[in-house]
Parts: C-alpha cells; structure tokens; sequence
C-alpha cells in the first residue's frame, strides 16, 4: 500500500524532456512510501542558462510556505527503487545522502560508481529548510549544487540508497558526466537490465 508521509520532494525540470518527466513521475507512484506533496519546478526558462539554483530555492519557498521542514530533491531523469524513502529517512539528521552514486549513461551504454566522501549527489540529497540557515546560496546558473550544499552541512546521515544518476544529453544538462564515457562497459545491457525493474528498462531501451 502507498504510504503518504510528511515530506515533500522537489523536482527542477525545464520542461526539454517531457518522456523523464513521465517516468519519474511513474516511479513516484508505485513508490512503498511517497511524499505527501511534490512540487515540480518547470516554468519557461528565461534564457538558455543553466537555472538549477533558481528553481530549487523556488520549491524551498512553496515547500516552506505549505509548512514542510523535510524535503528530498528528485531529479526528473533518475532512477529510484520502490523503497527509496524507506532508505532515505532524516530522522534527528538535517541532511541525508550517498557518499557514493553509481552513474549509467545510456548514449554510450558504459556506468560506475564514484566515491565522494562527506558529500552527496544533489539527486539524492535530502535536508530540513531550518537547516539551511545561513546558507550562502552560489549563482542561478551554477552547476554543482550539491557541493556548497554538502559544504555547508551538519549532523549528515549517510545511507546506500541505490539510486542510479542517468546521463543522456538530451535538454538542457549540467556537468560533464552526460558526455563522458564510464569505466564500465555494459553494450548487451545486462548490467542496467540486472540493476532497474522490468518496466523502467524498457523506458530506457525506448530513449537509446
């Protein structure tokens, strides 16, 4: 049964790949625990700049002013398991992430797995907005959120949550990870088959 708990998520997109969007929002649904409310930020871009910050500080505000302290960033091309929140649990803890994220890209079919120690990736990062106090937000258009964000965390809880950082090039993409071929050769798609569920595999065969 699905179970709506207090929390929200907040979901930047632009609106440049509507078929990502669907899925997270299908992922989402089946999901053993959900968020109570889920808030996607996809107005029209004001320019071709990159507009991540922006849009996470907007769904903080709606987040805040709907009364939400605890909230998770869901990225609309990402995979995550059914169990996500049920790994992902804040708890006394004013931040929770991964100190390591797997990564697949589908335009080249290659993965790996990335240790960053202290840190997670913003994907899968969750944190209370009280926490966020003094917080020296970089520029809108900057691209690693999850750096000065993790920089400026206390009481971190770190768990192995198992979700997967999908890279594709397709929209308006940040970081070099959509280009870059991984350590990981897997051109018969068996590891991606092995480590995702039979409907979002058939979602990612449809994209590459």
């Amino acid at each position: 049964d699905l179970c709506l708990m207090s929390f929200c998520a907040i979901t930047p997109t632009r609106g440049d790949r509507p078929k990502f969007s669907d899925h997270l929002g299908w992922q989402i649904s089946r999901m053993t625990v959900r968020p109570e409310q889920w808030y996607i930020i996809d107005h029209k871009p004001k320019s071709n700049a990159f507009d991540l910050v922006s849009r996470i500080k907007e769904g903080i505000k709606m987040a805040y002013a709907d009364g939400f302290d605890e909230v998770f960033v869901l990225e609309d091309d990402d995979q995550y398991l059914p169990t996500y929140f049920e790994t992902m649990v804040l708890g006394d803890a004013l931040f929770v992430g991964c100190e390591k994220t797997t990564y697949y890209n589908l335009s080249n079919r290659t993965w790996q797995t990335m240790d960053h120690k202290g840190r997670s990736s913003l994907f899968h990062t969750g944190f209370k907005i009280s926490a966020l106090n003094g917080f020296k937000w970089p520029k809108d258009d900057y691209v690693f959120l999850d750096i000065p964000l993790w920089q400026h965390a206390k009481n971190c809880k770190f768990v192995e949550s198992k979700a997967i950082g999908i890279k594709h090039g397709i929209g308006k993409v940040g970081g070099a990870g959509h280009r870059m071929k991984m350590k990981n050769i897997d051109s018969n798609l068996e590891w991606l088959s092995a480590n995702v569920d039979k409907e979002s595999f058939e979602f990612y065969q449809s994209i590459i």
